[in-house]
C-alpha cells in the first residue's frame, strides 16, 4: 500500500511538472506581410474586395504564398514586394491556385534552401531563382512549359534539377553559373534553347538529349546563339553526352565552343549533324555515330584537336565543308562508299592524318579538301572520282606518290603544290585535263602517263620528268671500265623515276701484237696467252646517300683477290619554302631535302598577335545584341557586352509592332496588356540600353 501511495504522489508531481510548461517553445511570428497579385496594380477594387495573391514571411524564414492568379513585381523594384527580406527567406510554400512566379521572384535569396511550387503554376518568369546560391534542389511541376530567361543563373548550390516533360523552351543563360550541376536531362519536347543557356555549369558531367527536334541555333528566333554550353564541364573529367532514340537531328551550333566535351554518343534514329554541332569542342576524344546518319554539316567537328579517331557509318552519303577541319589528333580517315561527296576543306589542316581511303562512290574531292595535311603518306583515290579541285592536296609534304585512276578526267589549279616529298604521280587517264598552272604538280615530281598525252603534254610545257608507262629511260649513273683481265661494272639509272639496274662490263683481254711477251695495254707478262689467273670478279654495290659514302666491292672468285672503290656522298638537295607567321603561331623558312627528308627550320619570325576591332550589333524586337570583338587577321571573335532583344511594342494597338513594324497576333488575348506592364517593358529595355552603354 505504501508503495502505491508513493508511486501516485510521483505521478502527481510529473503532471503538475508537465502542465507548468508551455505550450509551444517560441511559435514563430509573421514578422512581413503583403500583396503579390495582380489586382494590387491593375484593379484598386480587386485589391480591396476580390480575391488577390498574398504573402506572409515569418520569423523562421518561411514564405508562404496564397490565393489565386499570378505573383507580379513591384513596378518601383520589378521585383515583390519581399524582395527587402530576400536574405531572411530560407523556405518558400507556394500555395494551390498561384498561376504564375513573375520575373526576379525570387532573385538574390541567398538563405533560399526548399521551395515548393504546386501543379497550378503554369509559368515562371525571367530571373525568378537568380543568384539563390543556397539552393541545392528544385521540383518544376509538369503544368511549367518554358523555363525563363536566367531562371537559375548564378544558382552555384544547385546540384540536382530535373525538367518536366512538359517544358519546350530553355531560356537564355536559364542554367548560366550552375557550378554544382552534375547532369542535365534535356526533355522530348523542347524545340529552343537560348544563347548560354548552360554556360559555366563547370561541374557538369553527363547530359542526356532526348529533345527531338531543337531547331538549329543560328537562325533561333527566341533569344538561340553560340556557346549554349560555353565553358561547361571544364572542372571535372567533362562531358558525356547521349542523345536518345527518338532524336532526329543535332542542331547546328549545339555544343559550339564546348571545351569540356568529353564523349558523344550519337542514336541510330538521328540522321543529320548541323553546322558546327561540335565545333571547337577540343576537349572531345570520343564520338560514336549512328547507323542512321545520312549527312555531317559544315564544320560538325571543326577544330575537334582531341579526337583521334571517328569511324564514319555507311549510312552517310554527304560530308559538308570543313566537317573535320583541324582535326590535327586524327591519324587515318575510311570515307564509306555510301559518301558520294567530300566538301571543300573537310579534312583541311588534319596535321596528323597519315592515311586515307575514298570510298567508290565519291566523283568529287573538292577545293583544299586534304589541304595542309602534313604528315599524309598513303591515299587511296577510287574509281569513282572524276575531279581533283583546286589546293586539294596542298603541302601534303609526306605524301610520296600518288595514283589517279582512269575516271579522273580534271586536276584543278595546285591541285599537289608544294607538295615536297611527292617523288611520282601516276594519271593513268590519256585524256585528263591538267589545269595549266606550274604548280599544279610539283617540279620535282616524275609523271608517269602514255606518250602525247595531256600528261605527257604537261611534262614537255613545264620541264617535268615524265616516264611512259612502257619502257624506262636508261642512262649511266658510275661505271667501272673492264681491264684486260677484270670485269668492269656500270649502274644505270631511269632519267625519269627511281628505278635501278647494274650490269656488268666484259673483261678486253690480253693483247701482244709485237710479240714481246708483254700484254700490250697492261704489260703483264704472258705465258701461252694466259695471265697466271683470269679474275672472275663478283661485286656488291652499296649506294651513296645523301650523308654518306657509297663502295663497290670487287671479289674475285678464283683467287680472292679483293679491291674497293669509294661513291662520294651525293649531298642533300634541300628545297626551300617559308612558313609566315600567324596571329598564334611562328613563321619560320623550312629547308627540305626532297631526297632523304632532312629537315631544317631557321629564321623563325615571331607571331603576330591578334589586332582586334569591335563590332556592335544592335538589339531588335526579336534579336540581341552585343559586341562582338574581332581580329582583322585571322577572323577570331568572341561576344561581350550582351544586351537583351526590346521586345514588340504596339502602342496604337494596330496590330503592327510601332518599332519593326512586324505584324503581332492578337487573335487571342486572354488579359488586356496594362498600360503599366507596357511601361515596365520600355524601362526594363532602357536600363539595359543604359548598362550597355557604360560597360
Amino acid at each position: 500500500m505504501k508503495q502505491l501511495k508513493k508511486l501516485s504522489a510521483f505521478v502527481l508531481v510529473l503532471i503538475m511538472a508537465v502542465s507548468s510548461l508551455p505550450l509551444s517553445s517560441s511559435a514563430a511570428e509573421i514578422i512581413a506581410s503583403g500583396n503579390c497579385g495582380e489586382g494590387y496594380w491593375e484593379d484598386w477594387y480587386n485589391y480591396l474586395f476580390g480575391d488577390s495573391v498574398t504573402w506572409t514571411l515569418d520569423s523562421d524564414g518561411v514564405l508562404t504564398v496564397s490565393g489565386n492568379g499570378a505573383i507580379v513585381s513591384d513596378d518601383d523594384i520589378m521585383r515583390p514586394k519581399w524582395y527587402a527580406c530576400g536574405t531572411s527567406i530560407k523556405t518558400v510554400i507556394i500555395s494551390d491556385g498561384v498561376t504564375s512566379i513573375g520575373d526576379y521572384a525570387f532573385s538574390g535569396c541567398t538563405g533560399l534552401t526548399k521551395i515548393t511550387i504546386p501543379d497550378s503554376v503554369t509559368s515562371i518568369g525571367w530571373g525568378a531563382f537568380e543568384g539563390c546560391t543556397g539552393l541545392t534542389e528544385i521540383t518544376i511541376p509538369n503544368s511549367v512549359t518554358s523555363i525563363g530567361e536566367g531562371m537559375f543563373s548564378g544558382c552555384t548550390g544547385l546540384a540536382e534539377i530535373t525538367i518536366p516533360d512538359s517544358v519546350t523552351s530553355i531560356g537564355v543563360a536559364a542554367f548560366g553559373g550552375c557550378a554544382s550541376l552534375k547532369s542535365i536531362t534535356i526533355p522530348d519536347r523542347v524545340t529552343s534553347i537560348g544563347a548560354g543557356a548552360f554556360s559555366d555549369c563547370t561541374g557538369l558531367k553527363k547530359i542526356n538529349w532526348n529533345a527531338e527536334n531543337v531547331r538549329d541555333f543560328y537562325d533561333d528566333e527566341d533569344g538561340g546563339g553560340y556557346n549554349i554550353f560555353g565553358n561547361a564541364g571544364t572542372s571535372g573529367d567533362g562531358i558525356d553526352v547521349v542523345f536518345g532514340d527518338n532524336v532526329k537531328k543535332i542542331p547546328a551550333y549545339a555544343f559550339a565552343g564546348c571545351k569540356g566535351l568529353k564523349s558523344v554518343t550519337i542514336g541510330n534514329s538521328v540522321t543529320s549533324i548541323g553546322d558546327d554541332a561540335f565545333g571547337g569542342c577540343t576537349g572531345l576524344t570520343s564520338v560514336t555515330i549512328g547507323n542512321s546518319v545520312t549527312s555531317i554539316g559544315e564544320g560538325a567537328f571543326y577544330g575537334c584537336t582531341g579526337l583521334t579517331e571517328i569511324t564514319i557509318p555507311d549510312s552517310v552519303t554527304s560530308i559538308s565543308e570543313y566537317a573535320f577541319c583541324g582535326c590535327t589528333g586524327l591519324t587515318e580517315i575510311t570515307i564509306p562508299d555510301s559518301v558520294t561527296s567530300i566538301g571543300g576543306g573537310a579534312f583541311t589542316e588534319c596535321t596528323g592524318l597519315t592515311n586515307v581511303t575514298i570510298g567508290n562512290s565519291v566523283t568529287c574531292i573538292e577545293n583544299t579538301a586534304f589541304n595542309c595535311c602534313f604528315a599524309l603518306t598513303s591515299i587511296i583515290i577510287s574509281d569513282s572520282v572524276e575531279t581533283i579541285g583546286y589546293c586539294a592536296f596542298r603541302e601534303c609534304y609526306s605524301l610520296p606518290e600518288i595514283t589517279l585512276p582512269e575516271s579522273v578526267t580534271s586536276i584543278d589549279d595546285s591541285a599537289f603544290s608544294l607538295c615536297h616529298s611527292l617523288k611520282d604521280i601516276y594519271i593513268m587517264n590519256p585524256d585528263c585535263i591538267i589545269s595549266n598552272d606550274y604548280d599544279s604538280i610539283p617540279p620535282q615530281t616524275v609523271i608517269h602517263g602514255y606518250h602525247n598525252s595531256t600528261a605527257w603534254k604537261y611534262a614537255n610545257d613545264f620541264d617535268r620528268n615524265f616516264i611512259p608507262f612502257d619502257a624506262h629511260t636508261l642512262e649511266a649513273e658510275f661505271t667501272l671500265p673492264a681491264t684486260c683481265s677484270a670485269y668492269g661494272f656500270r649502274t644505270l639509272s631511269c632519267k625519269y623515276c627511281d628505278y635501278k639496274t647494274n650490269e656488268t662490263i666484259e673483261p678486253l683481254g690480253h693483247t701482244d701484237t709485237d710479240g714481246d711477251g708483254l700484254c700490250d695495254i697492261c704489260q703483264i707478262g704472258l705465258s701461252g696467252g694466259q695471265t697466271s689467273c683470269d679474275h672472275e670478279y663478283e661485286i656488291d654495290y652499296i649506294a651513296p646517300t645523301c650523308s654518306d659514302d657509297g663502295k663497290i666491292i670487287m671479289t674475285c672468285s678464283l683467287c680472292g683477290k679483293s679491291s674497293q672503290k669509294a661513291i662520294e656522298a651525293t649531298g642533300h638537295n634541300y628545297v626551300d619554302f617559308v612558313i609566315e607567321p600567324t596571329c598564334t603561331s611562328d613563321g619560320y623558312t623550312k629547308h627540305y631535302c626532297i631526297n632523304c627528308g632532312d629537315e631544317v627550320r631557321d629564321s623563325a619570325v615571331k607571331a603576330l598577335g591578334h589586332e582586334m576591332r569591335t563590332m556592335t550589333i544592335t538589339p531588335t524586337c526579336t534579336e540581341n545584341g552585343c559586341d562582338i570583338e574581332i581580329c582583322n587577321n585571322c577572323g577570331y571573335n568572341y561576344e561581350t557586352n550582351m544586351v537583351y532583344a526590346l521586345g514588340h511594342i504596339d502602342e496604337d494597338n494596330n496590330g503592327e509592332c510601332d518599332n519593326c513594324g512586324s505584324k503581332i497576333d492578337t487573335q487571342e488575348e486572354p488579359t488586356k496588356i496594362s498600360f503599366f506592364e507596357r511601361l515596365i517593358a520600355l524601362i526594363r529595355s532602357f536600363i539595359e540600353l543604359i548598362k550597355s552603354l557604360f560597360k
